[in-house]
Order: structure tokens, then C-alpha cells, then sequence
């Protein structure tokens, strides 16, 4: 039962961590459109978070 909850646990914060990522993400075009932000600095967002994602999967998927 333990280890069933454990599971549970790691999934909804998988799923909160997706989340979150997408919100920041959205957020961040949308803001940058509006501020005027050049396609560049979008690219380095996006890089960023894609660099995140990958740290995130090789620690927390074992």
C-alpha cells in the first residue's frame, strides 16, 4: 500500500510539474509579445525550460 502511494504521489507531481511548466510557458510568449521581446529571448526561454524537463526526467524517473 505504501509503494502504491508512493506512485500516486510522484504522478500528481509529475503532473503539477507539466503544468506549471506549460502555465510559465504560455505566460511567457504571451508576455512577451505585449513587453516586445525579441524571437531570441523567447528561443533562450524555451531552451530553458526544455533544459529543466530533461533534468527532471533523468532524477526523478527512477
Amino acid at each position: 500500500m505504501k509503494h502504491n502511494t508512493k506512485i500516486r504521489i510522484e504522478q500528481v507531481l509529475k503532473f503539477t510539474w507539466l503544468a506549471a511548466a506549460i502555465i510559465l510557458l504560455v505566460m511567457g510568449f504571451y508576455y512577451g509579445d505585449r513587453v516586445g521581446w525579441k524571437p531570441a529571448t523567447k528561443f533562450f526561454i524555451l531552451s530553458g525550460i526544455s533544459f529543466l524537463f530533461f533534468i527532471r526526467r533523468h532524477y526523478f524517473s527512477k
